[in-house]
């Protein structure tokens, strides 16, 4: 389970919902919780602008003018949503975690900018908590510190802090320590002011359920808070994204040229003759992995841009927590943050234009506005009437039952409207048989030598010699070799390749001793000239059994 935080200083903020949309998808979050949306209302459009693929529920608070707001939504792939609760300053939803099947509370809070509000805000919170009976996590802006830690100013009002970690030790919440930054928000001035905001709390029961929990603070872009990000500790590997075709490949000039090269390339590394099917199979995967990375590749210039900035931002916060920053490191820093931003709203700016007319080719998003772009192409090309030999047809029955008769005689297949039965092939019956399996099996193999063997009036030990030999099962050194054993696979004393034909015909003195047995034999230079030997033994044994001395 992961589960993102974050107050976004403005959801309508220039490039704030590309930013959110790369979050969610970059962290792969199964919570989100916003805080400061300045936002009093959520349309469908506003959610599908940051959840394309409409995976998460939502639930939200209204902001109170130019102040607060809340938006919380949970990944539904992941968990089932037993209840929302919804208070002025939280958002508490209860899950069902389908994988583990365990029951727990996540809380999304906001704690008031105006401190005259303070207590109300900690009485609420304490309410909620405590009606909760189920392990819970609160997090969130709380507005609020815990220590002179949290600050890097000495400007800090005690009672506030004192009532703060009251309020934690009576509800017996544990506050995660966080990794990374050292600081959640900054006023970005160029002398900042830096505090820790924003927080998790657990409660003891969920720590048992999750032993292995972390917390972690990304890089402030965009906003004045820096995101959390909890993990669960439990995460599974990440899948490799799906390939995707597209469309806008083939505006390119250079991809058809890019495509070919590749596919003459992979036609060159397929080696032995393989069946069409297999080969096209072989190739086409080559292809898709050629334009996964081909693809992932373009603008790689606007790519390695972000994490060049980013990288950046990140080692002068570093620096700025260690040693601290002059003006000049600040104002480096802001402008920096500003060319991300402004890339954040050029992305978001193309994809906007180029959703107007064509984004059902290009992407993935099905909205109701690109499905009546579909319906609109599908009435142009829809057929409503056909000229036949029996006339005009306009009928939606009619018309499909010709069109399937058409192109079912142009094909030249005739289906069968019969019930499909299972046939033997081999057999005229239609009925499996061993033997005709195993007949069809031997077909191509030369049983004459085979039965010849056992008709040689030599010892039985000669004969399963012989056909063992015949059918290359000997203990050569290549067999042994081919079948992982201890062996070179050359022979000992020529140190060429030491196979049966080696050793009982090519090897010289074998040739020295067929020469002077049978010339025949002595001449050939492949396997056969054992068959040929087999069948001079056999004539010579038919000959002695009919014509004996």
């Amino acid at each position: 389970m992961r589960a993102g935080i974050w107050n976004l200083r403005g959801f309508g903020a220039p490039g704030r919902k590309s930013q959110i949309r790369e979050f969610l998808n970059r962290e792969h979050l199964d919570f989100a919780g916003f805080q400061e949306t300045i936002k009093a209302q959520f349309i469908t459009a506003d959610l599908l602008g940051i959840d394309p693929r409409g995976r998460f529920a939502w639930c939200d608070v209204p902001a109170t003018g130019r102040s607060g707001g809340m938006l919380l939504g949970v990944n539904e792939d992941s968990f089932e949503v037993l209840g929302w609760t919804k208070g002025t300053f939280f958002i508490r939803v209860d899950v069902h975690q389908l994988d583990s099947n365990v029951k727990w509370t996540f809380f999304v809070v906001y704690g008031p900018a105006d401190h005259r509000r303070t207590l109300e805000f900690l009485g609420e919170l304490t309410l909620a908590v405590e009606a909760c009976d189920l392990p819970l996590v609160v997090g969130g802006d709380f507005n609020l510190i815990r220590g002179a830690e949290d600050k890097n100013t000495c400007n800090i009002y005690w009672p506030r802090v004192h009532c703060f970690n009251d309020c934690i030790a009576n509800l017996a919440l544990r506050e995660i320590r966080r990794g990374s930054a050292r600081y959640t928000w900054t006023n970005k001035q160029l002398n900042p002011v830096r505090c820790v905001l924003d927080r998790v709390f657990i409660s003891p029961d969920w720590e048992v359920l999750f032993p292995l929990c972390s917390l972690m603070v990304e890089t402030i872009i965009g906003s004045d808070h820096a995101p959390l990000i909890l993990s669960s500790g439990e995460e599974l590997k990440k899948r490799s994204p799906r390939f995707f075709f597209e469309q806008a490949w083939l505006e390119r000039p250079d991809f058809v040229e890019l495509v070919s090269v590749k596919w003459r390339a992979l036609e060159g590394t397929l080696g032995a003759p393989l069946d069409p099917t297999d080969a096209w199979q072989q190739i086409f995967t080559g292809i898709r992995q050629f334009l996964r990375g081909w693809g992932a590749n373009l603008g790689k210039e606007g790519h390695d841009l972000k994490d060049s900035l980013l990288a950046q931002i990140q080692r002068l916060d570093t620096l700025a927590d260690t040693s601290g920053l002059d003006d000049e490191g600040w104002a480096l820093r802001y402008h920096l943050e500003g060319e991300l931003t402004h890339l954040a709203r050029t992305q978001e700016e193309y994809w906007r234009q180029r959703s107007h007319l064509n984004r059902l080719l290009k992407g993935d998003a099905n909205t109701a506005f690109f499905h009546a772009t579909a319906n609109g192409r599908r009435r142009k090309c829809m057929i409503s009437r056909l000229v036949s030999d029996a006339g005009v047809i306009s009928e939606p029955r009619a018309l499909q039952d010709h069109i399937y008769s058409f192109y079912r005689n142009l094909m030249g297949t005739q289906l069968s409207d019969g019930q499909d039965i299972i046939s033997w092939a081999l057999e005229p019956s239609g009925k499996f048989s061993v033997k005709s399996l195993y007949r069809k099996l031997c077909q191509g193999t030369p049983r004459k030598h085979f039965s010849d063997i056992w008709k040689i009036a030599v010892p039985m030990k000669i004969r399963i010699f012989l056909w063992q030999l015949l059918r290359n099962r000997l203990p050569s050194n290549d067999n042994i070799h081919r079948r992982r054993g201890p062996s070179s696979g050359r022979c000992a004393l020529c140190s060429d390749l030491e196979d049966t034909a080696h050793i009982f015909f090519l090897f010289p003195l074998a040739r020295f001793v067929w020469s002077a047995v049978w010339k025949p034999v002595a001449r050939r230079q492949d396997r056969e000239a054992l068959e040929l030997a087999i069948g001079r033994l056999r004539s010579l044994h038919a000959n002695i059994r009919d014509h004996p001395a």
